[in-house]
């Protein structure tokens, strides 16, 4: 996996996803507008030109068990060159990219994140969990439907555009919302009022547990899941964060022993936690 401009190398890497049953790599070049497969062992399978900048995708199989995996494309702010899709933001692609379907549920285009995609798509067995930024609606992807299926309510706005995280009213908003869903919880980072907050919604108990870090960008960020495990990410100035949430574990001596170990300089590090509740 090379940068350039030639057949097999990618530019600009937008994202990438992994096709786990296929043992393939897929990444959005949006430098060189162009979806490249590569193997696990980085040798190039396939590559084909898109007509926008597809940086925010994700693949799924939406049909059921032995279907074929589609490209399920938040636009953002790029314009798909295809006869009366300009002003649709969501579509869904076969793996060949013809288009299936495209939906309009928005009032506004603009993806508008502060970071990558995964903040707002997430693989759930046969669909996909789509959370639109400046909304409060988290979508389920199920054929070759967008159906909402939960609303998001912080007991403040949540901010509908950038013009509201920057303005200077009295009004404060929740912003920065990432999301991330397994089958038993959907896990929330977002940021209010000058602090970062962690929150995960167990579905079958309704029960709700919020964790803050008073450090605005700091606050631990749920990355991945992993079985029944969640996959946090975190530095040196998100450890009282992390302490807090991990705190009443029986391993904590242990998990405190090895952050009091870190430094401000160190890298980031990950850790998988299982949430008990």
């Amino acid at each position: 996996m090379l940068r350039g401009t030639d057949r097999g190398e990618y530019g600009h890497m937008g994202n990438f996803d992994i096709l786990s049953d296929k043992e393939e790599i897929v990444v959005s070049d949006v430098a060189n507008r162009k979806i490249i497969h590569y193997s696990f062992d980085g040798e190039l399978i396939k590559e084909f030109p898109v007509d926008f900048g597809m940086r925010f995708f994700k693949l799924g199989k939406l049909g059921g068990p032995g279907d074929d995996y589609t490209y399920i494309v938040d636009a953002a702010n790029m314009v798909s060159e295809e006869k009366d899709q300009s002003f649709r933001n969501f579509h869904i692609y076969s793996k060949d990219m013809e288009l299936l379907a495209s939906y309009i549920p928005f009032e506004k285009r603009s993806s508008g994140i502060f970071g990558s995609f995964y903040h707002f798509f997430n693989t759930l067995e046969d669909t996909v969990g789509y959370y639109k930024p400046w909304s409060d609606s988290i979508f389920r992807v199920e054929g070759m439907k967008l159906q909402p299926i939960y609303t998001l309510d912080f007991g403040a706005s949540i901010a509908s555009k950038i013009g509201d995280v920057m303005s200077n009213s009295n009004e404060k908003y929740v912003f920065d919302i990432v999301y991330l869903e397994d089958k038993e919880r959907i896990y929330l980072r977002y940021l209010y009022d000058g602090a970062g907050y962690l929150s995960y919604y167990h579905k079958s108990k309704g029960k709700s547990t919020t964790y803050m870090n008073p450090r605005e960008v700091r606050c631990i960020r749920p990355l991945s899941t992993y079985g029944n495990k969640v996959i946090l990410e975190g530095d040196y100035y998100k450890i009282p964060c992390l302490k807090k949430l991990l705190g009443n574990c029986e391993s904590f001596p242990i998990i405190e022993k090895e952050l009091d170990k870190i430094g401000e300089d160190d890298n980031n590090f990950l850790i998988i936690a299982q949430i008990m509740d």
